[in-house]
């Protein structure tokens, strides 16, 4: 563990500097949230200075945290995720796991944006970046800490996401499993409102299919929605194996896990 020795103090310019970034109650932050303050004279050099004497880290090019010596507490990964390229928010995986809707510990951190961003790894943390259109960028929620914020999907768009991608929710299995746990708490209408502005309509008879196999409670409006919209193209189930299985006619799919497996995913006893 490296010492704080006493060569580290500050200078006044450094201080002013270090002290008005905690007086805006940043964690992490821009080097133009510095600039366009029009606080500080030489603000380049100082940020320099600061990151040398390690009051804070610089973790991409013009974006620092505070340093564990002037922060005691936990810097959430999805904070410095979706800083790293903006608008963006916590997504798949990652809000499977913060909702609840998985046992699995993930090692990666998902982050959805219309932009296009490298993944890259940041003190010891993967951050993988997923591009999605514009129009599928909704849905979103802010989670607090402190006085920072970033944002995350919400759990009906958790569900549709990790349905529509389930390459980035840790498989298919466990897009089965967090729609199982979410579903007394999803918002019905909202899930449907959601699935058509997302318009897959693979995802809207996976749903449909699901909640009919499943039996479960106040999904039987969204399967008389779904009847009337079906497209007459056969679509898989699960994206994510052999295209080999059961044509299920009244929802278009097929569909290559059989009823027992699909329960036991779920966690339902037989």
């Amino acid at each position: 563990m490296k010492r704080f020795y006493i060569t580290k103090t500050l200078s006044v310019q450094e201080r002013r500097i270090f002290e008005f970034i905690r007086s805006e109650g940043w964690i992490l932050f821009n080097s133009k949230d510095i600039k366009e303050s029009r606080q500080f004279k030489n603000w380049s050099n100082i940020l320099s200075n600061l990151k040398r004497k390690e009051w804070i880290q610089q973790i991409e090019r013009g974006k620092y945290i505070l340093s564990p010596i002037t922060y005691s507490g936990d810097i959430h990964s999805f904070l410095i995720g979706t800083r790293l390229v903006e608008p963006s928010a916590a997504a798949y995986a990652s809000a499977l796991n913060h909702y609840g809707m998985t046992e699995q510990i993930p090692n990666i951190i998902y982050v959805q944006t219309t932009k296009r961003k490298k993944s890259k790894k940041i003190l010891n943390v993967q951050y993988n970046f997923v591009n999605i259109k514009a129009r599928k960028f909704f849905g979103l929620r802010k989670e607090w800490i402190d006085r920072n914020f970033y944002l995350i999907t919400d759990l009906e768009k958790t569900v549709l996401d990790c349905l529509d991608h389930p390459e980035y929710a840790g498989g298919f299995t466990e897009a089965i499993k967090g729609f199982y746990l979410a579903h007394e708490r999803i918002d019905k209408e909202k899930l449907w409102q959601y699935a058509i502005q997302l318009d897959n309509n693979t995802v809207i008879k996976r749903i449909a299919y699901l909640s009919e196999v499943l039996n479960l409670k106040y999904f039987e409006e969204f399967r008389t929605k779904a009847k009337k919209i079906l497209s007459l193209m056969y679509t898989v189930f699960d994206p994510m194996s052999p295209r080999i299985g059961k044509r299920i006619s009244r929802w278009r799919l097929l569909v290559n896990i059989n009823e027992q497996d699909i329960k036991a995913i779920a966690g339902i006893q037989p």
